[in-house]
């Protein structure tokens, strides 16, 4: 029987769900953490890996990585070995998608094979299916391609015929990555389908953010603009900051084609504030380059821009990206 602190712990759990769907994320978070202190209190550690793992979510959306890396390792703490297998599969893969963000990769990749490996033996296939699809997320990231589509092709052989759109979605990211956009936006477009009639919203802009980068690519401006304020509205109802730091970032691009230079520079202002507060140096270079761009089209000449192509090119060696540094180079020689 649940003493009461439990049962209340319990209570507060459900009225976060509540708050979280409704938009309100402070009184959500609240919530979560008088839950997850009633549940330590009543030593319930069902409740408190149920508590930690919201709040680790919660602060992930957020943008806040280190926030919900302690979380999500509480909540793996809480899973004492004799738990559910899904459960230990659930937290490990948690941990392994920070790490993964923190591009801390060979510790994301053991996160990863051992929620699969507990997947499996809970006979949660849908499950080892979705920590193999972020196993080849993880490759890509490090553009090992080989690697990444063994795992998806994994990935999609643990599924019956319905893929879900998160996986259609890696599908497209590796076509984009080997040059094939018709193909890309194949599988996004798929995924749009799937996320919008099973998943949520966030698992919808992640998919509408897909569609207007291929678009952009192929010069389909008008309907990259139109997917890319869908994603960034829904983004931002979700209080998902690391997606508007990404949409907006975008979005930028795509009103410096269509000319709207005014909305651009609103966009890339908007984006490098919100990479200041989440420390995202990677995307903070992209915005370098776009503002450079900017003033090159506002200017006519290079003056201002190549101050901040300096600062990106900075940024893109520091971080070892040789291929972005390789790009900006040219443009500044142009």
């Amino acid at each position: 029987m649940n003493s009461p602190k439990t049962t209340k712990a319990w209570t507060h759990l459900k009225w976060g769900h509540t708050c979280r769907k409704k938009g309100q994320h402070e009184q959500a978070t609240t919530h979560y953490q008088t839950a997850r202190r009633l549940f330590r209190a009543g030593k319930c550690q069902k409740g408190l890996f149920a508590a930690c793992t919201q709040l680790g979510d919660h602060y992930q959306i957020a943008g806040d990585l280190d926030g919900s890396l302690q979380y999500f390792q509480e909540a793996l703490a809480a899973c004492s070995p004799n738990r559910s297998r899904c459960e230990l599969a659930e937290a490990e893969g948690n941990v392994g998608f920070i790490k993964q963000s923190q591009a801390r990769f060979a510790e994301a990749a053991t996160h990863y094979r051992k929620a699969i490996q507990h997947a499996q033996e809970g006979s949660d296939d849908a499950l080892a299916a979705k920590m193999a699809n972020n196993m080849g997320n993880l490759y890509m990231q490090q553009n090992d391609l080989e690697e990444a589509q063994q795992w998806l092709q994994r990935s999609r052989a643990l599924y019956d015929d319905d893929v879900p759109g998160n996986l259609l979605n890696s599908l497209g990211q590796l076509a984009m990555r080997r040059g094939d956009p018709e193909q890309a936006l194949h599988h996004f477009t798929a995924g749009l389908a799937a996320a919008r009639q099973q998943g949520t919203p966030l698992e919808v802009a992640l998919q509408l953010g897909s569609i207007a980068s291929v678009c952009r690519d192929l010069g389909h401006t008008e309907r990259a603009l139109s997917n890319g304020n869908e994603a960034l509205s829904l983004y931002m109802a979700q209080g998902h900051a690391q997606g508007r730091c990404s949409m907006a970032s975008l979005l930028a691009d795509l009103y410096m084609v269509a000319g709207d230079l005014a909305m651009a520079q609103r966009h890339i202002q908007a984006s490098m504030g919100l990479c200041r507060q989440l420390g995202n140096a990677r995307l903070q270079a992209f915005n370098y380059v776009s503002l450079g761009n900017l003033y090159a089209q506002q200017d006519g000449d290079k003056r201002r821009a190549l101050a901040e192509w300096v600062t990106a090119l900075r940024l893109f060696k520091q971080l070892g990206m040789e291929i972005q540094s390789r790009a900006v180079i040219k443009a500044m020689a142009a």
